[in-house]
């Protein structure tokens, strides 16, 4: 692929991503308020973390291993696997504490603690999302 297409498809795809944050963000102004917007933001920012904290940075990690023996199926399959139990062996925990002391973590991020059963949810999702952004790497 060449890079005017590559950044064409790039360009097309920020402007989706956009144009669909605009217009999710300013339905949810309206329906729920402002005060829904920055619980959702909030939310988004806890998600965002701790999958940070899942995988570690292991994207880069093994994108580089995966090129670099691009020719070699059997090491590639090493790799991608390692990658995988070291992602679930650090988000086990993090899954189970948060899934636990859900109702302490939304006190300490919401000031309330009737979203904690949106913090135990997000603690079951963790893991498909995590896996899936090793996938994407």
């Amino acid at each position: 692929m060449t890079l005017i297409k590559t950044s064409l498809f790039s360009l097309i795809a920020t402007i989706f991503k956009i144009s669909y944050g605009l217009v999710v963000y300013k339905l949810l102004a309206v329906y729920v308020g402002p005060s829904g917007v920055a619980l959702v933001g909030q939310f988004q920012s806890a998600q965002s973390g701790l999958v940070g904290i899942a995988t570690a940075g292991f994207g880069q990690g093994l994108t580089k291993y995966l090129a670099e023996y691009h020719e070699n199926l059997k090491q590639r399959a090493t790799v991608f696997a390692t990658s995988i139990k070291l992602v679930c062996g650090l988000l086990l925990p993090v899954s189970l504490g948060l899934f636990i002391f859900s109702d302490d973590v939304s006190v300490l991020l919401f000031q309330s603690g009737e979203h904690a059963l949106w913090l135990k949810g997000l603690a079951i999702s963790l893991t498909p999302t995590a896996i899936g952004a090793l996938f994407v790497a």
